[in-house]
């Protein structure tokens, strides 16, 4: 469906992963968490470890609505998410085994451990999500982080090169990005 007419006559558009990620892309210092799971022996469950620090980080979402969000990845680890992600289409999106939830696991490796392709979804009538299983898998599905509430980017399979070619441009810019990035915040926070 390209488009769709709401009640109030105004034609909306859908966008692109492509349109989405170019609006609210970002790369900025944050606090970011390199935290692990731990074994809490006095509970015997597993409990989250925090080790929490600033970082410049990248910042962008290339879908809209529940059940997707914001992937945040370190600057240190963005050029080889990317890799990643270029990986897999490489691979003929074929979907990989495994994972360790015992140490910080990078965005790399949560990408390729993560993607998955999936069916489209769509939003109905009564306002719920829902796969449409009338036709192929072709969504790419991969997350950044690993967790409870960790939320992947879904794009169509025929917009993944796209996104990752505009991706790699950023990563070959990365320096000077990153650059601005802490000076952005030194001089937001008052240092010389």
């Amino acid at each position: 469906m390209a488009s769709k007419i709401n009640p109030f006559g105004k034609v909306v558009n859908e966008r692109s992963a492509i349109d989405i990620l170019q609006e609210n892309f970002g790369i900025g210092i944050k606090e970011y968490d390199r935290g692990a799971d731990a074994w809490d022996a006095d509970s015997g469950t597993w409990a989250w470890s925090p080790s929490v620090s600033k970082e410049c980080v990248v910042e962008f979402s290339v879908n809209e609505g529940k059940g997707t969000g914001r992937q945040i990845i370190p600057v240190s680890e963005f050029r080889e998410y990317v890799a990643s992600l270029r990986s897999i289409i490489e691979s003929g999106y074929k979907e990989p085994e495994g994972a360790d939830r015992t140490a910080y696991v990078p965005t790399n490796v949560i990408a390729l451990q993560s993607f998955k392709m999936v069916y489209p979804r769509h939003v109905g009538s009564d306002g719920k999500v829902f796969e449409d299983k009338s036709g192929e898998r072709n969504i790419v599905s991969v997350r950044c982080t690993s967790g409870k509430g960790a939320k992947p980017m879904m794009i169509p399979r025929d917009q993944f090169g796209e996104v990752v070619g505009m991706l790699r441009q950023i990563a070959e810019n990365l320096d000077a990005y990153e650059l601005q990035a802490w000076s952005n915040y030194n001089a937001a926070i008052g240092k010389q």
